[in-house]
């Protein structure tokens, strides 16, 4: 469970924003190798002056170890997803080429894939491409907010992901909502969404089956993630305000009875295998899985859009664009986060595209 999956199944980004969210877990890590680095020299000064200790040896490197554990347990999550992400951009950028853009999954899903995250912009470009697809009538009110009404359409021509999403906003049996797009009653949506997105892509083989974390594993880890981060934290804070006493700062003993070495040493392992686990699964050009396969053709739209698309779709050039281009790509340039999902850029969206004609 790395910190990527860890914040898909919190509230983390439904309360703060993708950079913000970035931002605290990049500090997170920062402070947790800072950390890592400091104890290490500790380590080292404490074990050459084990004279001044009457703990054995043995039971001396055991207790500082077990001491450091959580912060070697974050480290090798941290660089198993590290390994996990460079390895797929390094396959991709040799693998795929410019002509595999075009794919048959919607927004949301294509946004989900790419880059294993699913937030309001998901959300937001599947309202725009449902509205296109004239399955509901979007509208941006005065003070912000989305109305959305539902329209007479065919189930079958909806995935099942959009049909339960509608289903979920039209609980009450009405056909009309009015929305803030990060407003608090449009998180239980926004959940609920999010768990049937994967299902289906993992029912269809577009996603690695995993297994989920259950409550007590998600708790376990966010203990570890707290305390690493809350030490990690204050260690760096100690070293700018004294940075010659936290230098040489040795362990003092501890009060405990030291665990034997084959315990300690099958926790290292595990530490381990948990780093090297970022290795697989393996990627091969040739005989690609699913999952391989709809990476490769999303990732491709993506790099299309980027090339084709980002200038054509910044703001002053937006009003430029014909009407099939925008109904066409800009549901996909929100969920890939070349659009910003703001209330003034959707308001400005469906302007151009119900002026020009189709």
């Amino acid at each position: 469970m790395n910190l990527f999956s860890l914040l898909r199944s919190s509230s983390t980004e439904i309360i703060l924003s993708k950079r913000a969210v970035t931002l605290l877990f990049a500090c997170i890590a920062a402070a947790v190798v800072f950390h890592a680095y400091i104890s290490s020299g500790q380590f080292v000064t404490a074990y050459f002056a084990l004279h001044e200790f009457d703990l054995p040896a043995t039971g001396f490197i055991t207790t500082a170890l077990f001491f450091m554990l959580p912060f070697w347990l974050t480290g090798a999550l941290i660089i198993r997803a590290i390994v996990q992400r460079t390895r797929l951009a390094w396959w991709a950028h040799k693998a795929f080429t410019f002509a595999e853009y075009q794919t048959g999954l919607r927004p949301a899903e294509a946004g989900l894939i790419v880059d294993s995250e699913f937030n309001y912009k998901e959300l937001a470009a599947t309202f725009l491409d449902l509205h296109f697809r004239q399955a509901v009538h979007l509208t941006v009110e005065e003070n912000g907010s989305l109305s959305i009404q539902k329209l007479s359409f065919d189930p079958r021509q909806l995935t099942y992901y959009e049909n339960y999403l509608l289903e979920l906003l039209f609980l009450d049996g009405s056909t009309h909502v009015s929305v803030h797009l990060r407003e608090s009653r449009l998180a239980t949506v926004f959940k609920e969404a999010h768990i049937t997105l994967i299902e289906q892509l993992t029912a269809s083989g577009k996603l690695p089956r995993e297994v989920l974390p259950g409550a007590t594993l998600k708790t376990v880890f966010r203990v570890l993630y707290g305390i690493s981060a809350f030490v990690g934290v204050g260690s760096f804070l100690a070293y700018v305000d004294n940075p010659e006493a936290v230098s040489s700062v040795v362990y003092p003993r501890y009060p405990v009875v030291p665990a034997q070495l084959w315990v300690l040493g099958g926790v290292l392992v595990v530490c381990v295998l948990v780093a090297l686990s970022g290795f697989w699964p393996r990627f091969t050009r040739n005989g690609k899985s699913p999952y391989q396969q709809t990476w490769m053709e999303v990732a491709g739209l993506l790099l299309f859009m980027r090339v084709v698309y980002k200038d054509r779709f910044a703001a002053g050039n937006l009003h430029y664009q014909d009407s099939s281009s925008i109904r066409a790509y800009v549901p996909y340039a929100i969920a890939f986060g070349l659009i910003h999902p703001t209330t003034q850029n959707l308001s400005r969206i469906l302007e151009l595209a119900s002026d020009q004609k189709v």
